[in-house]
């Protein structure tokens, strides 16, 4: 066996520590093992796989201990590699999804050690403070998740972090999308299905619209997660695997999924991305022809007084993010039949500009897309703030 080998060894064997009190020996024997294979005279890829190795045990063992100085030493380890000109493209992938994890990890850390006690939940300030570190973490994960040099099972568990990262920030209808990507990268990852499962069985718990459907689509992940329970073990470890084993089916009767008209694109683009504006999750939620039929849900007024004016902003916001959404599916169409091209449709004459940039009517409109999106968001901060104000202050 070689040096290199020898080192790898030494460094797998310091993963299967368990023990607490044998947690911070550990940490101290790969502190040394990094410094000592600094100057070992391996080779160039011997030396970024070696660090690769270190990075993921020092943040899984430092993480298992909470501590977040060490977790930051596994961070930098792997910060290396991505800083490193000589790291392949599979390795880089793979150092960014370490980094990813130990930022999300200290965070956690950080988070609970601030928490105020029998406060089990985020804390809403703590992410406001930290806005910039919490996007790098989702960034990274979802730049790992969507590559396909990213090996299949990393893209699972990456997107299946995402998603955790979502979730603890109240993103929960993002939080949901991520572990569905998650599934669709490795349809064995049991971890993102039983994750879905518990996000659907608090929104359960909320009595919020379309809980038939919510339910089935419960349903159909407790299943999944619990046929999946040997490979969820592997992913999250025995804790994990019984706590989705524990969920308990609805055995609700209610539909799946309406998946609208599977012959009009338009409509086969919304349920992909899921963008109807429905309290589903999947599909449209409705087979009527006006499926996007999110609304308030209820309010009080005097029996003589005027319609309170946030029903009109809504239908304002409702139809400019439908303008929005059909933008960006007409542009996403267009650039993907003209191949990148200048789409035939489009009487445009354009000015080459000798510099690769592309002009014409898909990127106009997927520009627009982008501006008309954040209008809608602008407005939509607008909308409760003066409604919060009305009403609460």
């Amino acid at each position: 066996m070689g040096t290199f080998e020898i080192y790898q060894r030494r460094a797998v064997d310091l993963n299967g520590v368990t023990e607490p009190a044998q947690r911070a020996v550990a940490l101290a024997d790969l502190r040394a093992l990094e410094t000592e294979a600094s100057s070992a005279g391996l080779n160039g890829s011997e030396r970024r796989s070696l660090l690769f190795t270190l990075s993921s045990v020092m943040i899984n063992l430092a993480s298992d201990a909470g501590s977040a100085d060490d977790v930051k030493s596994g961070v930098e380890w792997a910060t290396r590699l991505l800083d490193d000109d000589g790291s392949p493209a599979v390795l880089i992938l793979q150092a960014a999804y370490n980094r990813a994890n130990g930022l999300a990890e200290m965070f956690g850390i950080e988070e609970a050690a601030g928490r105020q006690p029998r406060v089990p939940s985020s804390s809403p300030a703590y992410r406001l403070e930290h806005l910039d570190g919490l996007r790098e973490v989702r960034m990274l994960y979802r730049r790992v998740g969507s590559d396909p040099l990213t090996p299949a099972g990393v893209r699972g568990r990456a997107l299946c972090n995402l998603g955790n990262v979502l979730d603890e920030s109240g993103r929960w209808a993002e939080a949901y999308s991520a572990y569905s990507d998650a599934l669709l990268a490795d349809p064995t990852n049991g971890n993102a299905a039983g994750n879905i499962a518990e996000l659907l069985r608090r929104r359960l718990g909320r009595r919020v619209d379309q809980r038939g459907h919510l339910a089935a689509v419960y349903d159909h992940y407790v299943a999944m997660t619990q046929s999946l329970r040997e490979r969820t073990i592997e992913l999250a470890g025995v804790a994990a695997a019984d706590r989705w084993d524990a969920l308990e089916p609805t055995g609700s009767p209610g539909h799946l999924s309406h998946a609208g008209d599977q012959l009009d694109a338009y409509q086969r683009w919304i349920v992909n991305h899921r963008l109807a504006l429905v309290a589903s999750v999947e599909g449209l939620g409705s087979d009527s022809a006006q499926w996007d039929t999110a609304s308030v849900a209820g309010i009080v007024r005097a029996a003589d007084g005027p319609v309170p004016g946030i029903f009109a902003a809504l239908n304002v916001l409702k139809a400019e993010f439908l303008v929005a959404r059909r933008l960006a599916f007409r542009g996403e169409q267009m650039h993907a039949e003209s191949g990148g091209r200048q789409h035939p449709d489009d009487p445009g004459l354009y000015t080459d500009t000798l510099d690769g940039a592309f002009y014409g009517e898909a990127p106009a409109l997927l520009l627009l897309a982008e501006r008309s999106a954040l209008d809608v968001l602008d407005k939509i901060a607008v909308t409760a703030n003066e409604v919060i104000s009305a009403n609460f202050m």
